[in-house]
């Protein structure tokens, strides 16, 4: 979007100024909102960013999340009933049966959310699965870190020896991502790592989208050709796509993003008498 030229403010008599500053003030809050839309790399790349931290992934997600977390519910049902027997776990079972249906559930609605382009099945549904795998790996060291926290304190009530798993959160503010978390799992003695192959979180994954894409009407999985041949594409559905540009068209016209002033203030009256256009 092209930048709005300056106006230079000429008092509050002139309307039509007036008017102009309003105009200008609006046009700068879209083109702010509008930057936030987009991710700046390092190479300097600019792509559109995924809409989980996005006030209209935001709605989206707590649509979502609710009934996701019932359909999961369901499906861990049959993997429970397994448990103690002799009959044998599939993979994505196994997968379902590792976490709560609530969290399962936030994984797979905020990876989603995240890809701002659609996507190879496939691909979406082993990113998926190395989610999975991270946050498992994030609640074991989570549970173990508070485990060995309790023993040192039985043993020794003065002991300084820190959790580690308390500090990641402190240093960096409760927001972690998965650079944070990499470089931390490094450091801690009691992070049991996992490795899952390619296969066993494409399968978990593949479920997770499956029943993601049952759900709702905001996400779809189509067959597409690419490059002479015929590939499962994961994305969002066309009602969804003309639901958040119309969100988007909302937040630019009803409330530009950090938008300074309407107009052009007043001048101050120190006399105490109302201003003669406010009368």
């Amino acid at each position: 979007m092209k930048q709005p030229s300056e106006i230079v403010p000429v008092g509050p008599h002139d309307h039509r100024a007036q008017r102009e500053w309003e105009h200008y003030q609006v046009a700068k809050g879209i083109e702010r909102y509008r930057q936030t839309l987009q991710k700046v790399h390092e190479d300097g790349r600019v792509t559109r960013r995924g809409l989980q931290d996005l006030e209209p992934g935001q709605v989206i997600a707590k649509e979502l999340i609710g009934p996701l977390v019932e359909r999961i519910r369901q499906a861990q049902q049959a993997p429970m009933e397994k448990i103690g027997t002799r009959l044998t776990l599939s993979d994505a079972e196994w997968g379902l049966s590792l976490l709560p249906a609530e969290t399962l559930a936030a994984v797979t609605v905020l990876h989603a959310l995240s890809r701002a382009e659609p996507g190879p099945f496939t691909a979406c549904a082993i990113a998926l699965g190395t989610r999975v795998q991270h946050e498992w790996e994030y609640q074991n060291w989570k549970a173990a870190e508070a485990a060995a926290e309790k023993e040192r304190k039985q043993k020794d009530p003065e002991s300084q020896v820190p959790n580690l798993f308390k500090l990641m959160l402190a240093r960096n503010n409760r927001q972690i991502n998965e650079r944070i978390f990499a470089k931390w799992k490094k450091k801690a003695p009691l992070f049991c790592a996992v490795n899952w192959t390619t296969n066993l979180r494409a399968h978990i994954g593949s479920v997770l989208l499956g029943m993601l894409v049952e759900s709702n009407a905001w996400f779809e999985v189509v067959v597409e050709r690419v490059n002479m041949r015929q590939t499962r594409i994961f994305r969002m559905t066309e009602l969804g796509m003309a639901w958040v540009a119309d969100r988007h068209q909302q937040n630019e016209l009803m409330r530009p993003y950090l938008l300074p002033m309407i107009c052009e203030p007043l001048d101050y009256d120190y006399s105490g008498e109302a201003h003669p256009q406010l009368a």
